[in-house]
């Protein structure tokens, strides 16, 4: 019987691991009645080996937006514990004594939650939180801090956590400790006690990345300076443009400078098809049609890194872009700025492939089912932001719905890689909007932005996975003047320094699922016992 005993521990030992992957949170609300007072909601989470669905139990109902940032808060959860969760079902329980469960405000708390339940930590029972959850895991600003730092202290709880953006070093409660955090990885320190924070590290550019981007800048500019020399004159916005090319080389700031030589190659080319005539244009048009389609037959399909990955992406889009672009010409009027943009965009193209298999990368799992699941995904999500955006601003972001259906088009094409990447620069777009509705100042929010993709790409590159776009986004936004402009660009460096979760590294050893482990174990264990106590049962009776 003592051997029976102790399957019956070890039975219980792995049932408590299994059910182990369940917690609650507390999050601080605000009632939409014209009396405005905070109050309580409880949040509970419970995850199970499912297909990456979320499901969302309220009680009483949710509107879009907290069902939308119910997703943002598992994709972030999930990136920051370095797992696709595309294994596991999330089931959200929400009740509160509010008539309607409105707003954003509990992002960042479910967000904390499902890191939690990933991670297998205990929550601390005496902090509950309010704040929106924004890309890069920076939380955003919500309605009612006062009612609902006011809210946490009747309730009990020893210390609130609010955005930093709406800390009031004036507005003192007593008995309560109100704590102003910037984003995820502060929030869960004050939960948890586990210090989830990056070590500071720089990143690590591979010289072959600086020599290439070198030598496409080299390409850009010097096509610029032949076109301008077979000109009678340049604009002296096209000038300004080139000296700040100069000045960006000079600094080392190799993919700005070839971003303003594009710009001027763009401007000088249209200027010159202006003074050609329609034969002129019609010969340039077939020319460039053809030279597209050849182009696009060498292309190769087969990456075993996501450097290669991510050059085929960006080479990929512009092609088709240079292709599209023609295809919407009428050939018998042909405007001459619109078929200058196609020669540039090709052009662009042709020096971006020059990447393909340069920059060193470690090997990745590539297969068409995990394009086609990072397609799928993003979509979703560039869907759901902008529905989001959507339903804060009443209208919608024309540019990012031409991208969604632009996604989607490439969805039904089976171009799961070009579906990836245009669904995430959406996705980037539709975040920076959300990022200057709750991120408070513009220019605060870049400065974020930019610590956040700095961070990411930092940890791949020491990691053998340079993100060869995300670090090019990222020195663009630190060039840009314009705050909105750079807001994008630090969105677009983030979002491609995350497109490298969705292809783990190859696997060269046998790998389980644990989670379907310790269920098989545990049934095992049990059929085991039960089997033990009926033998020594039928013994007893003989």
């Amino acid at each position: 019987m003592r051997f029976v005993w102790i399957a019956v521990l070890v039975v219980a030992l792995f049932a408590s691991v299994v059910s182990a992957s369940s917690d609650t949170i507390h999050v601080l609300t605000v009632s939409q009645a014209n009396d405005s007072r905070g109050g309580v909601a409880q949040i509970q989470l419970q995850t199970r080996p499912g297909q990456g669905s979320t499901f969302i139990d309220s009680f009483p109902l949710t509107q879009v937006d907290t069902q939308m940032s119910t997703r943002f808060a598992r994709e972030y959860a999930c990136q920051l514990a370095s797992r696709s969760c595309q294994n596991r079902d999330f089931f959200y329980v929400i009740r509160t004594q509010s008539s309607v469960v409105a707003g954003p405000s509990a992002g960042a708390a479910m967000t904390v939650l499902t890191y939690a339940v990933l991670e297998g930590i205990l929550l601390r029972t005496d902090t509950v939180m309010t704040g929106t959850i924004n890309s890069g895991g920076l939380i955003g600003p919500v309605g009612g801090t006062n009612q609902k730092i006011l809210a946490a202290r009747e309730a009990g709880f020893a210390r609130v956590l609010i955005p930093q953006d709406q800390y009031d070093p004036l507005f003192r409660v007593e008995g309560i400790e109100v704590v102003a955090v910037s984003d995820i990885e502060e929030a869960i320190w004050y939960f948890t006690g586990r210090d989830v924070r990056p070590a500071p590290i720089e990143i690590s550019v591979p010289q072959e990345y600086t020599d290439q981007m070198r030598e496409v800048m080299d390409t850009l500019c010097t096509r610029a300076q032949q076109i301008a020399g077979v000109m009678d004159g340049v604009s002296n916005a096209t000038q300004q443009r080139l000296l700040d090319a100069s000045a960006m080389a000079a600094r080392g700031r190799y993919y700005t400078a070839a971003s303003f030589c594009f710009g001027a190659n763009l401007d000088l080319r249209s200027e010159q098809f202006a003074n050609f005539s329609q034969a002129e244009l019609r010969r340039i048009y077939r020319t460039l049609d053809t030279d597209i389609e050849a182009f696009d037959q060498t292309l190769s399909r087969e990456f075993s890194t996501v450097a290669d990955l991510e050059v085929f992406m960006i080479v990929r889009e512009r092609l088709l872009d240079a292709s599209n672009t023609l295809r919407r010409i009428d050939i018998h009027d042909i405007p001459p700025d619109r078929l200058a943009y196609a020669l540039e965009r090709f052009t662009s193209a042709v020096t971006w492939n020059s990447f393909m298999g340069v920059v060193p990368s470690r090997e990745v799992e590539v297969t068409d089912d995990q394009l086609r699941h990072s397609c799928l995904t993003k979509t979703g999500e560039a869907e759901e932001r902008l529905n989001y955006v959507r339903f804060i601003l009443g209208e919608t972001l024309e540019g990012t719905q031409q991208e969604v259906s632009n996604a989607m088009e490439y969805q039904r094409q089976q171009e799961w890689a070009l579906c990836t990447f245009t669904a995430a620069k959406a996705k980037a777009q539709a975040d920076s909007v959300i990022s200057a509705l709750y991120g408070g100042n513009v220019s605060q929010s870049v400065e974020r932005r930019l610590a956040k993709a700095e961070q990411n790409i930092a940890r791949l590159s020491v990691q053998n996975s340079f993100p060869i776009i995300a670090f090019a986004y990222f020195e663009y936004a630190q060039d840009l003047e314009n705050p909105f402009s750079a807001n994008l660009y630090a969105e677009l460096a983030m979002e491609m320094a995350g497109l490298a979760i969705h292809f783990p590294a190859e696997q060269r050893s046998f790998s389980v699922d644990t989670d379907r482990l310790f269920l098989l174990l545990s049934g095992l264990l049990t059929g085991l016992v039960a089997g033990i106590m009926l033998a020594e049962l039928y013994r007893r009776r003989r």
